[in-house]
């Protein structure tokens, strides 16, 4: 085997394992069923999950990293061809593999580009597909001669005739793209979103529309923007922790949108609709305001990490065990323990908490997460293709 192929070889490889790892976590973030961030989301500019929820992450339906998945595993098989000789001219099949990975390098530029001047993050693995692209197409360019591409409009006109086999292996790409993503959209009991994205959007066209002049808990992005997400949250619930990651990606990647925050703990000390009280979620919707009073960043910084580590804030905690936990949060931070306490214990944050919750009862929200958008509320709000979907038609 020559060094080149065994490179070509090696990179294709790990090529296939960033798509499939890219892959694995686009669908349960699509469909919100997972609150664990992607490994590759590292810090505000290499945010994997952002860009797996931009509108440049799929193409006809199907995620590019999938798309990308079953490319490279067509080229690996090509490599393997080169490896084994089992073809019978050798020269033709080795211009042939380096036409195909021209293409999926010259993808990677054009994906580049859409990421530097279309989206204001990066994905580290979608980067490193991209270098592994380039490093599989010099390993394959320098297994031709030096004028191999002068072949290229003989070598096209022959997959037609004579080497069509070539054809019928390029044809299998949109055809396993597309049967494997509906096998793991129904792996996921997803097959019918069309249907339940358009169910939801007809619902959110015929609600009616609530003003939310009230305090806000936490809010970013655009100051007037033509949609603007309200989430009426608490933070120890659970569907609400699986909903902050596709809502925190959705708004990150769409940085035209406005995304507001607001509490409704399920919670009587801080909540009038709700009976019975525990002040465990009312201490935790204090903390995340008035970090956020104190600096934005740092309450998104709270919410982030109540959410992450929920398990840490069980219902059936105490006061006590919720402020060991909050010290944990604020040591990376700049926020004083001692003013955040006065803060939380002061009357006028009571009365803001208690306003917030107000200001959801006055929406009809019965539980969480109710999300509303420009106002409406929006059934499945949490679901990336509702957004997406909502998106696009006030876009128009």
């Amino acid at each position: 085997m020559r060094k080149s192929t065994l490179i070509a070889l090696i990179s294709t490889v790990v090529a296939i394992i960033f798509h499939t790892l890219l892959t694995l976590h686009y669908y349960p973030l699509r469909f919100g069923l997972t609150s664990e961030k992607s490994s590759c989301s590292v810090n505000a500019l290499f945010d994997c999950d952002a860009v797996s929820t931009s509108a440049f992450s799929s193409f006809i339906g199907v995620p590019l990293s999938l798309w990308g998945l079953v490319t490279n595993a067509i080229l690996l098989v090509f490599i393997f061809g080169l490896i084994v000789q089992v073809v019978e001219d050798q020269e033709k099949h080795r211009r042939t593999t380096a036409y195909l990975a021209a293409f999926i390098g010259l993808m990677s530029i054009v994906m580049g580009i859409i990421s530097a001047t279309q989206l204001s993050t990066y994905c580290l693995f979608c980067l490193g597909t991209y270098l592994t692209s380039f490093i599989t197409w010099a390993a394959l360019h320098m297994e031709n001669n030096k004028n191999y591409w002068n072949y290229f409009p003989s070598d096209l006109a022959s997959y037609l005739g004579a080497s069509r086999g070539y054809l019928i292996f390029v044809g299998l790409l949109p055809v396993v793209s597309y049967i494997s993503h509906r096998s793991i959209v129904q792996h996921f009991s997803a097959d019918k979103i069309d249907e339940i994205v358009l169910d939801s959007v007809n619902q959110w066209k015929s609600s009616p529309t609530h003003e939310f002049n009230g305090p806000i808990t936490l809010t970013k992005g655009a100051k007037d923007s033509f949609m603007t997400i309200t989430e009426f949250a608490d933070f120890q619930c659970g569907h609400c922790r699986h909903a902050s990651l596709p809502l925190g990606s959705f708004a990150r990647s769409h940085t035209d949108i406005k995304f507001n925050f607001v509490v409704f703990p399920l919670d009587g000390d801080c909540n009038e609709a709700v009976k019975q009280g525990r002040g465990t979620s009312c201490r935790l919707a204090k903390a995340a305001y008035c970090a956020g009073k104190e600096n934005p960043k740092l309450g998104w910084v709270f919410h982030d990490s109540i959410y992450a580590d929920q398990d840490k804030f069980p219902i059936t905690g105490t006061i006590e065990k919720i402020d060991k936990e909050l010290k944990e949060i604020i040591k990376d931070t700049s926020v004083n323990w001692d003013n955040l306490t006065q803060c939380m214990n002061s009357e006028e944050t009571q009365e803001k908490i208690l306003a917030m919750a107000k200001m959801g009862e006055n929406a009809e929200v019965k539980g969480t997460p109710t999300i509303f958008v420009n106002g409406r509320y929006l059934p499945r709000g949490q679901l990336i293709p509702v957004l997406q979907s909502v998106y696009s038609d006030l876009k128009k």
